[in-house]
């Protein structure tokens, strides 16, 4: 094989994946805009359907939006050590490249936040 040969190769390779990344990023924005009108739809539902409830019921669905993957992602790396976790978000940190110092802080609160106002509506009724 030539140099030449295999510098078109990864030219060519390089187009791909570049078409093939951009592709995954416009679905993953459609995904995320659609996610973005599913909540706001979700909310006002919500804040129609009991006015007395709809600060708590915000805190669930926010709350919620952070504790099931997280509690996702501790049943499927937890049982294989805590290694695993650490891996996890060392990856995530290195992949979305955003730090947890950011994030752990935002995480625990609106997880709180969510914990919190399931248990005063459990409460309540």
């Amino acid at each position: 094989m030539r140099f030449s040969d295999s510098a078109a190769d990864a030219g060519l390779l390089t187009r791909v994946s570049t078409a093939s990344s951009s592709v995954r990023r416009l679905s993953i924005a459609s995904l995320t805009l659609q996610r973005h009108r599913t909540l706001v739809a979700a909310l006002w539902f919500v804040i129609a359907l009991r006015p007395g409830n709809t600060l708590w019921l915000v805190g669930i669905i926010f709350g919620w939006l952070v504790l099931a993957p997280l509690l996702l992602v501790a049943v499927c790396t937890l049982p294989r050590g805590l290694s695993r976790w650490h891996e996890f978000w060392q990856f995530y940190e290195m992949h979305y490249q955003i730090s947890l110092r950011f994030l752990a802080p935002v995480y625990i609160f609106v997880g709180s936040l969510g914990l919190v106002s399931t248990a005063v509506l459990l409460f309540r009724q």
